[in-house]
């Protein structure tokens, strides 16, 4: 049983990982004025706002800039290596 845990999660781990680099690609889209009908960008705003809404109502933008990306990232950090160190891996 141990094993299916530890499996379980490096699979947690890695699915934050992936959506963290998820929020980086929307963040960085945003830099631009993506087509908004796009498939990426869709996909992207679908995927991220989620998460992403709640926190700004949390920490709402500063001088016009929404550091709710930046928070999230941290937080699903936090998150990540917390399960990893739970089973000894970090």
């Amino acid at each position: 049983m141990g094993s299916i845990s530890v499996a379980l999660t490096q699979v947690l781990s890695a699915i934050i990982d992936l959506y963290c680099f998820l929020l980086i690609l929307r963040a960085l889209l945003s830099w631009f004025s993506p087509n908004p009908h796009s498939g990426l960008a869709q996909f992207l705003y679908r995927t991220t706002e989620p998460v992403l809404e709640p926190a700004r109502r949390i920490i709402p933008p500063i001088s016009g800039i929404d550091l709710s990306v930046v928070i999230v990232i941290a937080a699903l950090q936090f998150l990540s290596r917390a399960l990893l160190s739970s089973i000894g891996m970090f």
